[in-house]
């Protein structure tokens, strides 16, 4: 083997760990971002909304106890349409702790501004709770 291809394979090699290593770190980050976004009543519901691939999304009822009559509605919704299995106040949800409810939602491409916002509003919640809808994955 040469040195040229020697040097040309560790390029290679290099390429694919960083890859690696940057997907892990904006996992990361999206963990981080949604933690950041949970209450700090350990006495209600609490949710998350994470990208499972391309369009479709898992919201999760990440409190301890159950979300009863969950209705989405659009927050701060710039470029987002609503897709199906959304739940509405026609048809709404209920989600136990750790529980999840998949519903696909399409995003207009973005100029980099803020990520859109879902409102989330339950029977336990006296407010709406606010979660940025992940980039698709």
């Amino acid at each position: 083997m040469t040195a040229v291809r020697k040097q040309d394979d560790a390029k290679e090699i290099g390429t694919r760990v960083m890859g690696r290593v940057a997907s892990r770190a904006k996992n990361i980050g999206r963990r981080v971002r949604s933690r950041r976004e949970e209450p700090t009543d350990n006495h209600a519901p609490a949710f998350r909304l994470e990208n499972v691939s391309g369009l479709v999304y898992r919201l999760v009822n990440t409190g301890p106890v159950p979300a009863n009559e969950v209705v989405i509605e659009p927050g701060e919704a710039t470029g987002l349409r609503l897709g199906r299995h959304l739940p509405t106040a026609e048809k709404p949800i209920d989600l136990g702790p750790n529980e999840e409810h998949r519903l696909i939602l399409a995003i207009a491409p973005s100029n980099g501004s803020v990520r859109p916002s879902l409102r989330i509003h339950c029977a336990e919640l006296g407010e709406a709770y606010s979660v940025r809808v992940p980039p698709p994955a």
